[in-house]
């Protein structure tokens, strides 16, 4: 593109210079009778002058008569002929990462207290999957946090979507949650509507239309596993609407020590057990190599004759009892003041509903 710009500046330039060649044949002629002006007539004009009579031109286009005056010199050298495009210096390219937005919002918050820049949220989590001889095999990690607070030790973050089908989700859980129960009762009025089992393939369409919807604003990565007409299959959805079908995938805080351990370790046609311990490896490096992991390792195997969900399948991180025991009583630290103050509170409306139980 700039060796474009460069070229048509140039042309512009050239028919800038050719313009500023003036005709000076300021000379007189007293045979005419005329001063800086040819009026010898052109060829083929009916005055019988031959071609090869006429004084050769001085080679400008444009039938410039000869003078003894030389034209204004187009040399480039000259700085009548230099076009002012060419006097400026080139735009250089700048590559790499630019900063000028953070020295922005940086001086916006020196002198607007009250302005505060909205930060992106970390999310922690470690989900995997992989697929073997008889099937898919889902596995994740159980802790859920909230900033630098763990809010949940025993999440379950493998979603139920078909008989057949399951999916992790890595992200906001509340995001997971509902995605995953939208696509599972979605499936269900499919299955309903067509009489057939749900494909691996159509989930993995509803879930990524819907995510691409929201262009990333619904934080929500997903790894979809199950066993069709089709066979095995295993999907990684990423939040902004891409997938990708792998034989293997891990997605979440912890992904890089995952993917780790699975691409060192996995190999086609695996069985259960090698497959399991395989996963269970994979989650724990996560767990043990990322903070916002933890917890223990659930498991999901999917084969054709149907799922089994494994709770608690490994815990890494056993917690560790106290060695001792603070050696102060009861009382040491004194109170020094206690106030109590009773809440106002007033009735606005009481509803009193009955329940029948059988």
């Amino acid at each position: 593109m700039p060796a474009e710009m460069n070229s048509s500046r140039e042309k512009m330039c050239a028919g800038a210079a050719a313009g500023t060649l003036q005709r000076t044949d300021q000379h007189s002629d007293s045979s005419k009778g005329a001063v800086g002006l040819d009026v010898r007539p052109r060829v083929g004009q009916g005055t019988g002058e031959s071609e090869s009579s006429r004084v050769p031109e001085s080679g400008v286009h444009g039938g410039l008569s000869a003078s003894p005056t030389p034209l204004t010199d187009s040399s480039p050298s000259s700085p009548q002929s230099v076009c002012p495009e060419m006097l400026k210096p080139a735009l250089e390219l700048r590559g790499g990462f630019s900063f000028e937005n953070c020295q922005r919002n940086t001086s916006l918050e020196g002198l607007l207290p009250e302005f505060r820049i909205p930060h992106a949220r970390k999310t922690g989590t470690t989900i995997a999957g992989l697929v073997f001889r008889d099937g898919v095999i889902l596995g994740a990690d159980t802790r859920a946090t909230n900033d630098s607070v763990v809010a949940d030790k025993s999440c379950q973050k493998i979603h139920f979507i078909a008989p057949n089908i399951y999916c992790c989700g890595a992200g906001v859980a509340a995001d997971t949650e509902m995605t995953t129960r939208m696509a599972a009762s979605n499936m269900e009025l499919h299955s309903l509507a067509t009489g057939r089992e749900p494909r691996v393939a159509t989930v993995t369409r509803v879930l990524r239309q819907t995510l691409f919807r929201y262009r990333g604003h619904v934080g929500a990565s997903l790894i979809v596993g199950g066993v069709d007409l089709h066979g095995p299959q295993l999907y990684g959805v990423h939040p902004h609407g891409s997938f990708s079908r792998l034989p293997f995938t891990a997605l979440g805080s912890g992904q890089d020590a995952a993917l780790a351990v699975l691409e060192d370790r996995f190999q086609p046609n695996m069985t259960l057990e090698a497959a399991q311990s395989l996963l269970v490896e994979a989650i724990t490096a996560g767990i043990l190599g990322d903070l916002g992991s933890g917890g223990s390792v659930d498991a999901c195997v999917i084969t054709r004759t149907g799922a089994k969900l494994l709770r608690t399948l490994s815990s890494p991180t056993e917690p560790s009892e106290r060695v001792s025991r603070y050696p102060f009583a009861p009382g040491t630290t004194a109170v020094l003041t206690q106030t109590v103050k009773p809440l106002d509170l007033e009735l606005l409306e009481e509803t009193v509903q009955s329940m029948e139980v059988e």
